[in-house]
């Protein structure tokens, strides 16, 4: 059976990137035993531009970014 992690991101590219730095590390993820989904809220403020930016720069693995056209918050991601 395999594991996945969820990442949420809404603005603040810049600590998104130090959590993916963080999570890079994890020698799973590193050797893609771990399947990563990134879900980016949307709306003002959002900025999924730069957030899928730092997602493609990291180097880190990953299944899927699924980005919303509204903000969702952590809930209602999970339950969408």
């Amino acid at each position: 059976m395999r594991t996945a992690v969820a990442t949420f991101g809404f603005g603040r590219p810049d600590h998104f990137e130090r959590m993916l730095r963080s999570l890079g590390s994890c020698p799973e993820v590193a050797k893609e035993e771990v399947d990563v989904h990134h879900f980016l809220d949307g709306g003002a403020g959002s900025e999924q531009d730069a957030l899928r930016a730092v997602i493609e720069a990291s180097g880190v693995p990953y299944t899927a970014i699924v980005a919303r056209p509204e903000n969702l918050g952590v809930g209602r991601q999970l339950i969408g």
